[in-house]
């Protein structure tokens, strides 16, 4: 486009050159003899010569007639040139807006482009969550037995008995015995498993995790469908892991626990990264009123938690 209005402005510049030297000489004959006639009141020496002065001639007559027209007209060429200033103003104010328009579509479609962009990339990150949480490793808690029912039983039982049974090296120590198992299709990275049991009439205060010894000096890699403890005894039994109860315990406390005033609480946890270096948890909070069969979540998060 800039290369027609260039080409246009030089035919016009070509255009006043050749009638300007047509209005100084004849085209036929640039050189004149004495005895032709003038031309617009021109001696033959000033009408005729060579094209390079009638050229210079031609640029000293625009030059000398824009002077006079100027002069002459000085009025309406100040009123025209206002008039050209408004119309040029104008057409500024014009483009101005029309630009401002022009930017705020943009504008808007890039703020558009944005948020298709963040939608995308939201969209690429739960898919790689959902990938990544079918995939990644998922270590469950299984309760296998406990002996409540029967050593509650031996505590609240005539103290004759207690003494007989104490008599044949019972201790009366309550247990629970539990494993865990990988539900998930790659490897988990254990690091940390605790698991306590405490009596009481109310839940603790503060919860205490403290790893049970000596199997996690190092960390330990259970695949998927695997379990901990992995293996079996002599006699062909799964191995699982014992969570005792802590603090002290007698016939009282058990007694509470017999009437219902009393209720037994198994806590703990299991720590592990998947095979992305992520780390996760399962947390769990039971409570057993000893004459139920199954151990009840006691409370929500944090205590009841997998991550």
């Amino acid at each position: 486009m800039g290369q027609w209005v260039i080409r246009l402005w030089i035919a016009a510049i070509l255009f006043l050159i050749a009638v300007g030297l047509h209005t100084q000489a004849p085209l036929v004959a640039l050189h004149c003899s004495p005895d032709e006639p003038h031309q617009s009141g021109y001696t033959a020496e000033e009408n005729c010569g060579a094209p390079w002065v009638l050229a210079g001639r031609t640029v000293v007559d625009f030059a000398r007639g824009a002077v006079h027209l100027i002069r002459r007209y000085r009025d309406e060429i100040g009123a025209l040139a206002t008039v050209a200033i408004a119309l040029f103003t104008g057409t500024l104010w014009w483009a101005t807006i029309r630009m401002g328009r022009i930017s705020e579509r943009q504008h808007r479609e890039m703020e558009a482009a944005n948020r298709v962009a963040g939608e995308a990339a939201r969209a690429a990150k739960l898919s790689a969550d959902a990938a990544i949480g079918s995939e990644r490793a998922w270590m469950l808690l299984f309760i296998d037995d406990d002996n409540f029912e029967v050593e509650i039983l031996n505590w609240v039982s005539p103290p004759e008995n207690v003494a007989a049974l104490r008599e044949g090296g019972w201790k009366g120590v309550l247990r629970a015995k539990l494993h865990f198992e990988n539900f998930g299709r790659t490897p988990a990275f254990v690091k940390e498993v605790s698991a306590a049991l405490v009596s009481g009439e109310q839940p603790p205060t503060a919860i205490e995790y403290k790893p049970l010894a000596p199997w996690w000096k190092t960390e330990e890699v259970i695949g998927a469908g695997g379990r901990l403890p992995n293996g079996c005894d002599d006699e062909g039994e799964w191995l699982h892991m014992s969570a005792a109860l802590r603090g002290e315990f007698g016939r009282t406390h058990a007694a509470a626990i017999y009437e219902g005033r009393g209720t037994l609480y198994l806590y703990g946890r299991i720590v592990y990264d998947d095979v992305w270096g992520s780390e996760h948890a399962t947390k769990f909070f039971l409570a057993n009123s000893v004459y139920s069969p199954w151990h009840v979540p006691e409370g929500c998060e944090p205590y009841n938690q997998r991550t």
